[in-house]
């Protein structure tokens, strides 16, 4: 059981479930599966009914009376919120409890957000409101401080490539998204073509080239044949191994590089300082997705030039 689920579980047992909470961290269906089983749990113990079956039929996107889901698009509109509050006028057909369920992908306009404050101050008795973001930022203050943050953690490995295969990629390119963590936008970039440039990019990582010449091959060979998404990609994936191998150093646990990639991080041999190449990535890292397709391909080289 989820940590998140687990005390929600407890509060709610123990007559302790605050009116709101926000659900702060990446990958939404995370976010979701444990709001919408704990909604099944809420609604459970007002009617006495299977929490099973509640939780089935839920997923079915059932239960449309009792579990409301507004933002389906993940953009709140002060609309939406209207909706919402007309809904929740109006009494349940069963039971005395409802839950809402919000989808923020991106911020609400602040007039959305004020009119969600109006129904977060005067919640209708027996609603349980559930704000999903990958943040607070954005969040009016008003906002936050009626919603009890509950944060979600990145997932291990196993369960992101699971949740990728369930967007519907195949399995070794949900490896390879499952490697760089929460992807929300590919761009350009084919995600069949993600597992070829991370074995790249960990074969490089291992092993980078001494000479600046053959850096920059190497950097152009990326650029041309993955574009700016790839390079983006190469980069993120060239820190989170590097972060692994600085953990390594230190005797500190980690997730290691997937196995469906073929390197094993055990066997990588360098006489170059691992915290000079991981400082050489980092400082440009911050920047790199913000930047135009050429200054792109020049920090990108920069980074593999300044290596160490």
């Amino acid at each position: 059981m989820h940590r998140v689920e687990g005390f929600l579980r407890r509060a709610l047992h123990g007559g302790r479930l605050a009116h709101a909470y926000a659900l702060y961290g990446p990958f939404l269906e995370e976010k979701r599966d444990v709001a919408l089983r704990v909604a099944a749990a809420y609604l459970a113990v007002d009617t006495g009914e299977s929490e099973e079956e509640l939780a089935a039929r839920i997923a079915r996107g059932g239960e449309v009376d009792r579990v409301y889901v507004a933002a389906r698009e993940g953009k709140l509109r002060i609309d939406d919120v209207r909706a919402l509050r007309d809904v929740l006028s109006l009494a349940p057909s069963r039971g005395r409890h409802r839950v809402v369920w919000l989808e923020l992908r991106e911020p609400p306009l602040p007039e959305a957000q004020n009119a969600l404050l109006k129904l977060l101050e005067e919640p209708p008795t027996g609603t349980l409101f559930f704000v999903a973001a990958r943040s607070p930022e954005g969040l009016l203050p008003t906002v936050r401080s009626r919603l009890l943050p509950l944060v979600f953690p990145l997932p291990p490995y196993e369960r992101r490539k699971e949740i990728y295969v369930r967007r519907g990629f195949t399995a070794e390119a949900a490896a390879a998204l499952a490697a760089l963590g929460d992807v929300e936008d590919l761009g350009r970039l084919v995600p069949e073509d993600l597992p070829a440039l991370l074995r790249e990019v960990a074969a490089f990582v291992c092993a980078p080239p001494r000479s600046a010449g053959e850096r920059l091959l190497w950097a152009d060979r990326v650029l041309g044949r993955y574009g700016k998404e790839g390079a983006a990609f190469a980069l993120a994936y060239a820190m989170l191994l590097l972060g692994e191998l600085l953990r390594q150093s230190v005797g500190a646990a980690g997730e290691g590089i997937p196995p469906e990639f073929g390197v094993s991080l055990a066997n990588c041999t360098t006489a170059r300082s691992r915290a000079d190449l991981y400082a050489s990535f980092d400082a440009v890292f911050g920047k790199f997705r913000t930047y135009s397709a050429t200054r792109t391909a020049l920090a990108f080289k920069a980074a593999l030039v300044g290596l160490k």
